[in-house]
């Protein structure tokens, strides 16, 4: 089936398209914010370490970005433990 619209129509079908792109960026937006919690209630984020922590792999003197990249690769690491404190 073929369609042939007239400038009233095919302009009131632009505006009906810019209508749903605006309300669907405005519900991305807000779903983005739920989203990204970074309240202290985010354990990603928000973290304390103590002997009695073991869900967490804190990694020392490594730039996050380069661990991100070893671990995309699928390379591997070798991880050692931090010297006893005295």
């Amino acid at each position: 089936m073929i369609w042939f619209l007239d400038r009233e129509e095919k302009g009131s079908s632009m505006t009906d398209e810019n209508n749903y792109r605006s309300i669907i960026s405005e519900r991305i937006e807000v779903l983005r914010k739920k989203l990204l919690d970074t309240t202290r209630r985010n354990p990603l984020i928000n973290n304390s370490f103590s002997p009695k922590t073991l869900t967490f792999l804190r990694i020392v003197d490594e730039k996050p970005q380069s661990i991100v990249n070893i671990l995309s690769r699928g390379d591997e690491m070798q991880l050692s433990p931090l010297p006893k404190l005295a």
